[in-house]
């Protein structure tokens, strides 16, 4: 009897702890007003970068800004500025940039989400490109700017990376 008591409790244990590792984070924790805020810095950058408008993707970076992207560290904006300038010649679209989580510290909050955008691929076909980012943002007056980005491409069979 004790046999079987201690297999249903470790039956348990190896579906409630699995269970409670997987209990997602509120989306936003910190004020509505962040939050609203970085959802709108979201949809602004995806705008800016449809567009092509550097000066748009720019202003969305504080001047000390760093961006880690899956190749070197870009320290400033216009380290950031040489890369979108080789992203809009490759001709990227249809950019979405999707907020999943928010935590405000003070005057600085990190998110992290989604993105994709489509661009060329191979044999000159259009590929559909998506990954994670992770950012911390500084306020700026009243609105908050981009301090730290990451970012990673998730591999998929069309692009064979």
């Amino acid at each position: 009897m004790t046999k079987c008591l201690l297999t249903l409790a470790g039956l348990a244990v190896g579906f409630v702890v699995p269970a409670l590792a997987q209990e997602k984070m509120p989306a936003c924790d910190g004020p509505p007003d962040l939050c609203q805020q970085i959802e709108a810095l979201g949809k602004a950058y995806s705008a800016a970068e449809n567009n092509r408008d550097m000066s748009a993707v720019l202003a969305l970076y504080t001047d000390d800004a760093v961006w880690m992207p899956e190749g070197p560290a870009l320290y400033g904006k216009e380290a950031i500025r040489g890369f979108f300038d080789g992203l809009f010649k490759a001709n990227l679209s249809n950019s979405v940039i999707t907020v999943r989580q928010v935590r405000a510290m003070g005057d600085m909050a990190w998110g992290v989400g989604d993105w994709s955008n489509d661009g060329p691929g191979p044999n000159n076909n259009i590929q559909h490109y998506h990954g994670h980012w992770g950012i911390v943002y500084a306020r700026s007056g009243n609105t908050w700017k981009i301090r730290m980005a990451t970012t990673n491409l998730i591999e998929n069979e069309a692009s064979g990376r």
